[in-house]
C-alpha cells in the first residue's frame, strides 16, 4: 500500500510497533502504531511541500483512550446512535 503520491514508501517501511492500550482492568486493545512518530512529525512540519504523509493518525492519542472509556461508560444510552470521535487518532474507540 503506497503512502502519499510520489513517496515510494509503503507500510513495511514505517517503523511500526504493537502496543497494548489499557482501557480498564478488563479491557485492553492491541494496536499497531508508528514507533517513531516524533521524528515523523518533525519532518512533516519542517517542509510544507513534503511527501511525508500526515503522521498524526499513526499513533493512539490519549483522546482515543478517553473516548473509548466514555463510550463504554455510556454504552446503554448511546446504543444505536451514530457517534463521531474527531481528533482522537486512528479509531481505537470504534
Amino acid at each position: 500500500v503506497a503512502h502519499a503520491s510520489g513517496s515510494g514508501r509503503d507500510a513495511a517501511d514505517e517503523d511500526m510497533r504493537p502496543r497494548i492500550v489499557p482501557i480498564d482492568s478488563n479491557w485492553t486493545e492491541t494496536i499497531f502504531e508508528r514507533a517513531s512518530v516524533a521524528a515523523a512529525v518533525e519532518r512533516w512540519m519542517a517542509d510544507e511541500d513534503s511527501d511525508e504523509p500526515d503522521p498524526f493518525g499513526k499513533v493512539v492519542w490519549p483522546g482515543a483512550v478517553a473516548a473509548a472509556r466514555a463510550l463504554r461508560d455510556h454504552e446503554k444510552s448511546i446504543a444505536g446512535a451514530v457517534v463521531a470521535c474527531v481528533g482522537c487518532g486512528p479509531g481505537l474507540e470504534a
